[in-house]
């Protein structure tokens, strides 16, 4: 779950570092909001 973090964290921070691999956006903001939203209902059921 963190590395899953952190990996979205770095995509978005530098789309084109990940693996030489540039993502549409849409898709990157989507994965954005789906890692957001698992860190808030992991964070509300601790």
């Amino acid at each position: 779950m963190i590395s899953t973090i952190h990996a979205a964290i770095a995509a978005l921070t530098n789309p084109e570092g990940r693996m030489g691999i540039r993502p549409p956006y849409a898709e990157l903001i989507g994965a954005g909001a789906v890692v957001f939203m698992m860190g808030l209902l992991v964070g509300s059921h601790i």
